[in-house]
């Protein structure tokens, strides 16, 4: 029997390792839903340039390309949400979705045919995104500004052990 112990290992990594243990079902493997681990993740991946720079805000990265590849995902994330609330809580076609995302946020008429039909309209993936995304970049940067990286960087990382987006300031 293989015992699994937090160590070096990311979020994702060890959920996985519990799963082929046997010990988290495969629903606990799902990053697609709007759950506290996936706006965990979504928030690491958004802030991963610049973690890699050693920087906290986009402004700061030394090319104005990476800054504006940095606003434009999140742009796209606020695409994702705004296409699910106004698919799903406001009942918009599909073409009025596509047109309110490409005018709002600045994505191309693919990705707002994507957000606004497939992707969007999805009875799931469409319901849950929601806020995951960018409420996980919010709070990943936010405990970024207000903790060194040797504090906050192994708790993102899940070696104080296992976290999601509300569990994480326990462990700092």
């Amino acid at each position: 029997s293989h015992e699994v112990v937090p160590g070096h290992v990311t979020n994702f990594a060890w959920i996985q390792a519990l799963y082929a243990h046997r010990k988290l079902g495969f629903e606990a493997t799902v990053l697609t839903m709007n759950t506290r681990g996936a706006a965990l993740s979504e928030g690491i991946a958004n802030n991963a340039i610049l973690i890699a720079h050693g920087v906290v805000e986009p402004a700061e990265l030394p090319d104005r390309d990476l800054e504006l590849g940095v606003l434009l995902a999140l742009l796209q994330d606020d695409a994702k949400n705004k296409s699910s609330y106004l698919t799903w809580k406001e009942g918009w076609p599909q073409a009025e979705v596509a047109s309110a995302l490409r005018a709002d946020l600045l994505v191309s008429m693919e990705r707002a045919d994507k957000l606004s039909g497939a992707w969007g309209r999805h009875p799931l993936l469409g319901l849950m995104y929601l806020p995951a995304y960018r409420a996980g970049t919010e709070l990943v940067a936010q405990w970024r500004r207000d903790h060194a990286p040797d504090r906050i960087l192994p708790a993102l990382y899940g070696v104080r052990g296992l976290v999601d987006s509300m569990t994480l300031p326990q462990v700092l």
